[in-house]
């Protein structure tokens, strides 16, 4: 069994239908059946079970091939879900067991993906319903393209329960010695002394290449709340930060606390709920302690369960900022930044048979920033056609005006799904105004190329990472405003190690003839995040942007991801970060942010504060968010998400709103003086220019670009 064991009450039966398949595949859905033949067989536990012979599809992702059916019955939101199945595979096939929604972008209520053994196990998979369903609304089934083989399933289950709540605090860890502890790049200074005691730390390239870690001795249950007690000091006033998260990549964080020690003993406590089922020592705890070489000291190291307690009951200590609290001492200055260099003077000349007509009634309304405000979003929301798709199109209008199709566009997916899908989303952004960002050619590692292409012969694929610039590149001529052409080359840098850094500047070329109207970027992330990842990321994308900029490639745009977490690094520290990109020469892009905090009030204050630095910035031309629905947001259960998965408000939505059409917005009204002039200072870009004469008024749409002094001359006919 790989579950969590789980007292609890069913609280209703099973909600698969022909869980046993003795009605055959009846009311299941497989997907793909040229390349998954299905056959009903005796279970070798008694019963029926369905045999799937699987021909992998090269270069598709798992869920092309899939076994699934729809849920009849409505799910409400807090609602326990367990989802167990007995599964063998004489090929040790993977598969991966899920819970999503029944339409785009089928965001997951839980999901795991596991490697069946010869022999038949229970498989059982846990975890929270995120949001309330209806009947249909979500689906549960397995997803199979991971390779050529044979999956048998039977004893399907899914059932609502209600789990028994702990009687008193259960502890998760007993008593590790200190050689059940992991210490990278961490040496213990005092062995004799008590469970943790003194470490001596390097600072690493990242804070976790340093850090202290140890299995919990006992499984979670999806929706328990877990904390963590500890006192900690550092002579050397150094930083940490606590986490309890999965032991296996990609190692999700339930648990993360920040702190800024001090030479005397602090107590910290830190809690989370885990949204899934892990079992003995699939969780860990872990202290990152890479941020600067020094000594950390640790004691009463106390990991609990705390049953279904509710977060809200829970007293943390935890330190979001690196300074300890937010400071806005930086942001005088930044405001007249952006009234220095995000307006320009306008002037509107009213006349009539040549003479000036004072008196005149001047309204300038902005209609569109010229700045670019965007988020990332899946073409298939775009392209949807039913309530959820309305209003995620409805919020793209009434927020952005300019979009990245969050994965369409990587090679993998137009490898493998061809572009339909993006054909039809950037269509309909561009009949509704919007700019469209392109994301992105090429990605270097082999997980990040089609399956096919990595066994190429170098030469081969070398060839083939330049078409594929050139195709994608040159069917959107004219449509995109940018590429992103090399994504992450700090740390994805095997395909480049094969076929050749010159191949790395090479790209840029190729695109920039592709399309000599599109802006060419490079985009890389742990830039502007200096408190919570150090400095060496920043400093390793310098010197990428400046090898491409010494092989004379055409790098128009710097990409700034900006996945933000916490301690919060300094918003003076922020801009420091800017600076120093900028200084290479391109201009800049917040390309992808994101916070992941649940705390509603800290996120909205960054939001605030980041997006402010970053407008004040005058090399930096746009801020595009990487998705702002939880029903879509890749850091959904961290809290990076600014509206909630049922369309809730968080308090980010206002702040946003106020920075972006409030404070940022022109609507100004003004009447023409004795030599028919009226003087304006809006935010740049496009603006509707009203003009009334007595009872008449006339309209027309002016931009005003950035840098530019604009006039226009209204010449007025009649009375």
């Amino acid at each position: 069994m790989l579950s969590v064991l789980l007292a609890s009450v069913a609280l209703a039966g099973n909600l698969i239908s022909n869980p046993d398949f003795s009605a055959g595949t009846e009311g299941w859905q497989i997907t793909a059946s040229e390349f998954c033949q299905r056959e009903i067989v005796s279970s070798d536990r008694g019963g029926k079970a369905v045999k799937l012979d699987l021909k992998q599809i090269p270069g598709a992702p798992g869920w092309e091939v899939q076994c699934q059916q729809q849920i009849n019955s409505p799910l409400k939101q807090g609602q326990v879900l367990e989802f167990s199945f007995w599964a063998r595979s004489i090929t040790r096939n993977k598969i991966n067991a899920f819970v999503q929604a029944a339409s785009a972008p089928y965001s997951d209520v839980m999901s795991r993906e596991l490697v069946l053994t010869p022999e038949w196990r229970s498989y059982k998979v846990s975890g929270i319903a995120n949001a309330s369903f209806a009947a249909k609304q979500a689906q549960a089934g397995f997803h199979l393209n991971f390779g050529t083989g044979t999956v048998e399933l039977a004893s399907v289950s899914l059932e609502a329960i209600e789990p028994v709540p702990l009687a008193k605090p259960e502890r998760l860890l007993n008593g590790p010695k200190l050689s059940d502890w992991r210490t990278p790049g961490v040496t213990l200074s005092n062995p004799a002394g008590p469970l943790l005691s003194k470490f001596v730390v390097k600072r690493g390239a990242s804070p976790w290449d340093n850090l202290i870690g140890v299995p919990l001795d006992k499984g979670i249950v999806a929706g328990q709340t877990v904390s963590v007690s500890l006192q900690m000091r550092s002579r050397t006033k150094s930083r940490a930060t606590v986490h309890i998260e999965e032991s296996n990549p990609p190692n999700a964080k339930y648990v993360s606390g920040p702190v800024t020690l001090t030479p005397t003993w602090q107590a910290f406590r830190f809690a989370g709920i885990v949204p899934k089922s892990l079992a003995p020592k699939e969780g860990q705890l872990t202290i990152f302690l890479g941020y600067e070489t020094g000594e950390v000291e640790l004691k009463d190291v106390v990991v609990e369960n705390l049953g279904f307690k509710p977060l809200s009951e829970v007293k943390q200590t935890i330190q979001y900022y690196a300074s300890g609290k937010r400071d806005l001492a930086w942001k005088a200055a930044a405001e007249a930044r952006i009234e220095k260099q995000r307006r320009g003077p306008l002037v509107v000349n009213v006349v009539r048979n040549g003479k000036p007509l004072p008196g005149a009634k001047i309204q300038v309304e902005m209609l569109r920033h010229a700045f670019r405000f965007g988020t990332a979003a899946p073409a298939e929301l775009i392209n949807g056609n039913n309530a959820t798709s309305n209003r995620f199109r409805a919020e793209l209008k009434s927020l952005f005006n300019t979009v990245t199709l969050e994965n369409d566009l990587k090679w993998p997916n137009t490898d493998a799904d061809g572009y339909d899908a993006p054909d039809k989303a950037i269509a309909w952004l561009k009949q509704n105004g919007f700019r469209v960002r392109g994301h992105n050619g090429v990605w270097g590692s082999e997980r990040n190329v089609p399956a096919g292409a990595w066994a190429m012969k170098d030469s081969v694929l070398k060839d083939r990472v330049s078409d594929r610039v050139e195709e994608v590149v040159t069917r959107y001529k004219g449509q995109l405003y940018l590429w992103d052409v090399v994504n992450e080359a700090v740390t994805e840098t095997s395909l480049w190690d094969r076929i050749g850094w010159e191949t790395f500047g090479q790209v840029f070329r190729i695109a920039k003839v592709a399309d000599p109207s599109a802006l060419t970027a490079y985009n890389d992330y742990n830039i502007t995040e200096e408190s919570q990842v150090g400095t060496g990321h920043k400093e390793k994308a310098k010197e990428r942007v400046q090898q491409l900029l010494n092989q004379g490639a055409p790098v128009d745009i710097i990409g700034i991801q900006a996945h933000v977490g916490t301690p919060l690094t300094p918003m003076p520290t922020v801009f420091k970060a800017l600076d120093e990109m900028a200084a290479l020469g391109p201009r800049l892009e917040i390309t992808e942010y994101d916070l992941g905090v649940h705390d509603d009030k800290v996120h909205a204050e960054h939001m605030e504060d980041f997006l402010t630095t970053c407008f004040s910035h005058p090399q930096v031309d746009g801020f595009i968010m990487w998705g702002f629905w939880e029903g879509a947001h890749w850091r959904a259960n961290e809290g990076g998400a600014m509206y909630r998965r049922d369309w809730t408000a968080r308090p980010t939505v206002k702040a946003y709103r106020d920075l972006v059409f409030k404070k940022w917005w022109t609507n100004e009204t003004a009447n023409s003086d004795s030599n028919g002039m009226a003087k304006f200072r809006p935010f740049y870009g496009t603006h509707k220019i009203k003009v009334t004469v007595g009872k008449v008024t006339r309209e027309f749409i002016g931009e005003i670009l950035p840098g530019d002094a604009a006039t226009f001359r209204v010449n007025w006919e009649g009375n």
